[in-house]
């Protein structure tokens, strides 16, 4: 700002005129405008030309003002014409009145810019007498009205408040005034609204609710509340502790003291682990430990009761596989393939072997051979439901009834085949024409007992056996499909168990009897078993399918009454051990591998029989069934299942003599491309 410098000359009119127009001053000026400074000194006569030299200073200022103010685009001056103490148009403010401030929470005390001073102007005695010797007294003027004759004042712009807790803008003063100070019961006031907003603040950030109004007292912070027994938490930690100590050591304890399961196992169809025998060389490749550890998993005590036990428990939860069926009215039937009716006519049957042999003719009583079947006390007729269904992939019959049945479903192709046939003709370019080599593909339940409306749904068993025989170069098939289709009626087939019943087994032997031309003893020279209450393969496979536990099985078996011997072997044909064909005693034989007693081990049976034929019978589980009903018509028997035999067939062959080599199995091996390569594995 510049500084206002006024210079009053030595004249007594002068003086007065000023004094006189400044008590007439009625109105202050809010902005007044900068005025340019009088010289005085340049009026060589004050007394004669003071009343010119005011008018024409006056004058000045005005046309000063007017152009100041005036835009250079338009005559509109740009800020309105400013009243000032030194016009006539001065107009003296109206007096305001005082409010008290509302004190604010968060803001200081602004300072209080009106605050108005009176002030006296002294004359001198000199000045006094030129004025007419009266003492007189300055009219009181506020220190605002001073100060805006002086320099304008500045617009105020009212600031923006801001959202929250807005800050008071402070300028300067244009001197330094002295502000009121507050009093003491202000800053306590102020001090506690501002200890209150921080409170208020503090509690709005902590609380979920809405927010607290800030007059409001201060949520009080919540209490957790105790838990309940708190003095009691330690014992009841130290109590579970223990009874989880005592749950996991007493189960281990248990299951290393308590009977384990062993031998076969009808619903898996196998054999369980065995504890491993120790040796050095076991030991440090793996094989011993990696064997207790199977041996452990794998016999669990009661593993067939938790099983169904399991079962049970599931099924309370609604989750019932019996549940889910698949019924197959309408569907598509599997596209069915047929042999060609002149392959058929243009198969040359193979020829049997009858050249030159050691043999023994033995007594008539023995050789005779079965032409006509034979009526049974077993015999069961069996009618095929109208109805089935299908759970956990086994076909289902008679549900609800005593002919519930489980069968399995056969989808061959005819590719593998004949595959399965090729694989035959090497056994027989390998043999010879000396030794004579058989087939026989044993159809499966659901070849004779399949639900109407599932009918043409499957691969045509009988088709695909007649496919292998048309593919086979001197090797006699032995179709026993129409043979077992004769005594469907009959109990030939299990219905809880995915095998065939010793009866069909008895009946596919006779024409196998017939096509080696062997002598073969009737079934009535046979000593006949009967297990009760037998529940097979298919009750594990159906997922414990309740009905086939309510009407089990009966198992008829047949037992030879000439003389024989059985030595069994293991794997690799070694370490012989004597034994029986028929494991009656032992607990876990009380099912289909009572003959037998199971499929691993290398069995060699000798009979009362003189007449050279040495049969070696590579099977499945099927051929198991047969043995019993070939100790009356052959020298020696050899049995042999392909799935774990670990030697050599060409060489097994010329060891024990063979005359005479049987694949007997159920016909799914003859589909399967898993067991045509173990087949052909073990060739050599």
């Amino acid at each position: 700002m510049a500084d206002n410098n006024y210079i009053f000359p030595d004249s007594e009119e002068l003086e007065r005129i000023y004094l006189e127009k400044l008590n007439n001053a009625g109105k202050s000026k809010e902005t007044p405008v900068q005025n340019d400074p009088i010289d005085a000194h340049k009026y060589k006569d004050p007394e004669k030309a003071s009343p010119e030299v005011f008018d024409k200073m006056v004058s000045e200022i005005e046309k000063k003002r007017s152009e100041r103010n005036k835009s250079y685009w338009t005559d509109t001056p740009v800020n309105p014409a400013e009243k000032s103490v030194w016009l006539d148009n001065y107009e003296k403010p109206e007096p305001r009145q005082e409010q008290k401030p509302q004190p604010q929470p968060e803001q200081k005390a602004k300072p209080n810019r009106s605050t108005k001073r009176t002030i006296e102007i002294k004359l001198s005695d000199d000045m006094k007498r030129k004025l007419g010797g009266a003492e007189q007294k300055a009219a009181p003027v506020s220190e605002e009205a001073v100060r805006s004759a002086r320099e304008p004042e500045p617009v105020r712009e009212e600031p923006r408040r801001p959202a929250r807790q807005p800050e008071p803008i402070r300028e300067e003063p244009r001197r330094p005034v002295r502000q009121p100070e507050e009093s003491s019961d202000d800053a306590r006031r102020t001090a506690a609204a501002i200890d209150r907003v921080r409170k208020a603040a503090a509690a709005q950030l902590n609380s979920e609710q809405e927010p607290r109004s800030e007059d409001m007292p201060p949520r009080p912070p919540r209490k957790r509340k105790k838990p309940k027994f708190k003095r009691h938490d330690a014992e009841f930690s130290f109590i579970n502790a223990a009874v989880c100590i005592v749950m996991v050591f007493g189960i281990g304890i248990a299951l290393l003291v308590m009977k384990r399961a062993s031998g076969f196992i009808e619903s898996e169809n196998r054999n369980l682990a065995e504890f491993p025998t120790f040796s050095v060389g076991s030991y440090f490749d793996g094989d011993f430990t990696s064997g207790i550890v199977n041996y452990y998993t794998d016999t669990i005590p009661g593993r067939e009761g938790l099983r169904s036990l399991s079962k049970r428990f599931t099924n309370l939860f609604g989750i019932k596989s019996d549940d889910v069926e698949i019924i197959n009215n309408n569907g598509s039937a599997t596209t069915k393939e047929t042999v060609d009716e002149e392959k058929k006519a243009t198969t040359t049957k193979a020829t049997l072997y009858t050249g030159p042999r050691e043999t023994t003719t033995t007594e008539a009583s023995n050789s005779q051979q079965a032409t006509e079947s034979t009526t049974l006390v077993t015999k069961k007729k069996l009618e095929v439901p109208n109805e089935g269904e299908m759970l956990n992939n086994v076909l289902v019959s008679g549900r609800g009834t005593p002919d519930v049945r489980a069968m399995s479903i056969f989808g061959g192709i005819f590719d593998i085949g004949t595959r399965y046939a090729n694989v035959l003709n090497q056994y027989k370019q390998m043999v010879g024409e000396t030794v004579n080599v058989y087939n026989m593909s044993v159809p499966l339940a659901s070849a004779f007992y399949t639900p109407k409306n599932m009918e043409g749904v499957y691969s045509d068993q009988h088709e695909c056996i007649e496919n292998i025989g048309v593919s086979l170069n001197n090797v006699i098939n032995v179709d026993v499909f129409d043979t077992l289709r004769d005594h469907a009626d009959e109990y030939i087939y299990f219905r809880t168990d995915h095998h065939w019943q010793p009866l069909g087994a008895y009946y596919a032997a006779q024409q196998f009897a017939e096509e080696a031309q062997v002598p073969f003893r009737t079934i009535d020279t046979y000593e006949k078993k009967t297990i009760e209450n037998f529940t097979g393969s298919m009750y594990g496979y159906t997922n414990y399918l309740e009905d086939l536990k309510t009407y089990p099985d009966l198992l008829t078996y047949y037992k030879p009454t000439n003389d024989y011997s059985v030595t069994y072997y293991d794997e690799t044909f070694s370490n012989p051990y004597p034994g029986e064909l028929f494991f009656e005693d032992n607990e876990w034989t009380q099912n289909y591998s009572v003959i037998l007693g199971g499929d691993m081990n290398i069995a060699e049976i000798e009979t009362d029989v003189h007449n050279g034929r040495t049969l070696v019978l590579i099977k499945n589980s099927y051929g198991n069934a047969l043995v019993p009903f070939f100790v009356g018509s052959f020298e020696k028997i050899y049995v042999v299942d392909f799935r774990y035999v670990l030697v050599g067939m060409n060489d097994f062959f010329k060891k024990v003599g063979a005359t005479d080599v049987l694949f007997g199995m159920a016909i799914f091996s003859c589909y399967s491309d898993d067991h045509i390569d173990m087949i052909e594995n073990i060739m050599y």
